[in-house]
Formats: structure tokens, C-alpha cells, sequence
């Protein structure tokens, strides 16, 4: 099976005193598929990027010079990286060393939330992401005979009336 590559994405705002924790923990991973570890600085006055720099130079690091919030902050990151997968972490966050593998391994089970709680529904969600967001193999997997919906919003908006 081919493995992803997987940008792991710490998001931090003044987090320095977390950053050590949180980093090594990520260094500790048994994913053996290739993913990177990328500091989403968030307008940190602290000296974050500077210790990140000399603490962890393997780490990508992507500065905002303006603190752009939670969402606005990840989505900053996002735009820039091109990664198949991507994983969002807060900066306070110490990770299990299987946490990523599981993660690719089980890659939409939060989908379950977001449609409802509809088993139905978030299966074929799940079923449809995956093949999207985690096929690394396949360059535009929604191009594929078996990939129905290549609009993933567009059928969730169809199936409204089910949602729970």
C-alpha cells in the first residue's frame, strides 16, 4: 500500500513554552510514510520562530507577520503546502508516537459528526474523501471510473433531506 505524504501542521500564537513537547512528540512518530512537520506561526512575539529554528530545523516554518485566528491561521498554512493529506494540531498537543499512522489509517472518521450522525450518510462520505484526499497513487483520483461524485459538497447538499 502506498502511504500518503502527510503535512503535519502545528498551529501556534505564542506557544513557545509548548513547542518543545509538541515538536519531539512528532519526531517520535512510527509513520513510515513521508510527511512533514510544519510550524503555523500564528504573529508570535514570544521568539518562537527562532527557537523553532535552531531547536528543530527540520521543521518547515510558514509565518504569518499578523495573529489570523484558529481557522484563518490553519487555512494560511493550508493554501501554501501541497501535500495530499494534511493534519491540523494544536501547539499544546503531545502525540502518541502511532498518532499519525492511525490517523492515515483511519483518515475520516470525524466525518461521522459532520454529517449528522448518520451512519448511512458517513460511510459514503467517508468512503468518497478517502478515495479524494488520500489516494497519493492516483493523480486526480475524482477523474476515476469508480469515483462517482467528484463534488463532495454538491452530493451532501443532495442528500440534506437525510441528515439527522
Amino acid at each position: 500500500m502506498n502511504l500518503p505524504e502527510v503535512s503535519v501542521v502545528v498551529l501556534n500564537w505564542n506557544g513557545r513554552e509548548h513547542l518543545a513537547e509538541c515538536l519531539e512528540s512528532l519526531r517520535q512518530q512510527s509513520y513510515t510514510g513521508r510527511f512533514e512537520v510544519v510550524l503555523m506561526d500564528n504573529g508570535s512575539t514570544d521568539g518562537s520562530a527562532k527557537f523553532v529554528r535552531a531547536q528543530f530545523p527540520d521543521v518547515k516554518l510558514i509565518r504569518s507577520p499578523e495573529n489570523l485566528g484558529f481557522a484563518g491561521g490553519n487555512n494560511y498554512a493550508a493554501a501554501q503546502l501541497t501535500s495530499p493529506a494534511l493534519a491540523f494540531l494544536n501547539n499544546d498537543t503531545r502525540t502518541d508516537a502511532h498518532w499519525l499512522e492511525e490517523m492515515v489509517r483511519v483518515p475520516v472518521t470525524c466525518l461521522w459528526l459532520a454529517t449528522g450522525n448518520n451512519p448511512v450518510l458517513s460511510n459514503e462520505m467517508a468512503r468518497r474523501t478517502a478515495r479524494l484526499r488520500l489516494d497519493a497513487g492516483v493523480e486526480r483520483p475524482w477523474e476515476g471510473r469508480e469515483f462517482r461524485h467528484p463534488d463532495l459538497r454538491g452530493w451532501v447538499r443532495a442528500q440534506s433531506g437525510e441528515l439527522v
